[in-house]
């Protein structure tokens, strides 16, 4: 399964595009550390929770 960012999709109505960016700014501003990893494990997306708490170590 892949995670894909459809915001920039055209063929999306805006209450899908107003529900996207309401997710996104929850994703963002979260006080809990989340982030999006690929079978590598390398990290593709990380909110800024994840990235202050990892910076410190």
């Amino acid at each position: 399964m892949c995670a894909m960012d459809r915001s920039g999709d055209d063929s999306l109505s805006q209450s899908v595009r107003d529900a996207l960016l309401h997710i996104k700014g929850l994703y963002n501003t979260s006080p809990v550390s989340v982030c999006v990893r690929n079978q590598q494990r390398d990290v593709l997306y990380s909110n800024t929770s994840f990235e202050q708490m990892y910076d410190f170590f």
